[in-house]
């Protein structure tokens, strides 16, 4: 099988758009079904090449896009380039969950301290670092925290008291310690499908007015 990966083991091929990491697993493969699968992966890559292509022109004409056209516009790229984009809006979702509005302004609880902040004065804060990309992105383990709390210096995430928390929640946290470095999990979790969606998701939830409400 043929596939992408995060890996780093890139292929050195011209013609490949963007550069990608590749993976070829010639287990019970003959050459025939190889070039096939590498022939239906390349398919794959120049079709989210003509979504870009037909989007950056309807850009540059100011061209109002579809949700559609921004989702399959958003799937050309590079997970990288994803999550970089994907990064501040989730942020912004996790913070913003449960929050309350007083005055115009927008509070939260510190998951770990539970003392009260402004949602501009939070972090969002992993129980599971974030450097492990199968719970980077999962609400399970990404909370709202006080800077205090979160920073390593200082707080250093504070994971006996998060994981505390996490448990009176019912979350099984032994299960998320041993499939941290899980390939299949991560393949889900951080998958460019999954967190495109996620970014809309959280998006769309930054925009709603539901969590203006104190104590939803």
């Amino acid at each position: 099988m043929l596939h992408w990966t995060n890996v780093k083991y890139q292929t050195k091929s011209k013609k490949i758009p963007y550069h990608k990491t590749l993976v070829v697993d010639y287990e019970d493969k003959n050459i025939e079904q190889i070039l096939e699968d590498y022939s239906q992966l390349i398919q794959a890559i120049f079709e989210r090449k003509k979504v870009a292509v037909k989007v950056k022109k309807q850009k540059e004409k100011k061209i109002k896009l579809s949700f559609t056209e921004e989702k399959d516009y958003m799937m050309s790229w590079t997970i990288g380039k994803i999550d970089k984009e994907l990064r501040p809006v989730f942020s912004l979702a996790i913070r913003l969950a449960w929050a309350w509005e007083e005055n115009g302004q927008y509070y939260n609880t510190c998951y770990t301290t539970k003392q009260v902040f402004l949602v501009s004065e939070l972090q969002a804060g992993h129980w599971i670092g974030r450097t492990c990309k199968t719970w980077k992105y999962h609400v399970d383990n990404v909370k709202p925290q006080c800077y205090t709390a979160n920073m390593k210096h200082m707080g250093n995430g504070m994971s006996l008291e998060f994981e505390k928390y996490l448990k009176e929640e019912g979350i099984d946290t032994s299960y998320m310690v041993d499939n941290k470095n899980n390939k299949i999990l991560q393949e889900v979790y951080y998958s460019r499908e999954y967190l495109v969606n996620l970014f809309f998701q959280c998006k769309d939830f930054t925009k709603s007015t539901w969590f203006s409400k104190k104590n939803p």
